[in-house]
C-alpha cells in the first residue's frame, strides 16, 4: 500500500466510527487529567 492509500484509509475509518473515536479520545483525556491531578496532589502534600 502506498502512503496516500494509508492516509485515505485512516481518514475514512475516522469518519465511519465517530462515536468510538470520540469515546476513545474522551477516555484518554480523562486518564491524562487524573494522572496530572494525582501527581499534583502528591507534590502538593509533600511541601
Amino acid at each position: 500500500m502506498r502512503t496516500r492509500d494509508l492516509g485515505e484509509l485512516a481518514v475514512r475509518n475516522l469518519r465511519e466510527a465517530v462515536l468510538r473515536n470520540s469515546l476513545t479520545t474522551l477516555g484518554v483525556a480523562v486518564g491524562v487529567a487524573s494522572l496530572v491531578a494525582m501527581l499534583s496532589l502528591g507534590v502538593g502534600l509533600q511541601t
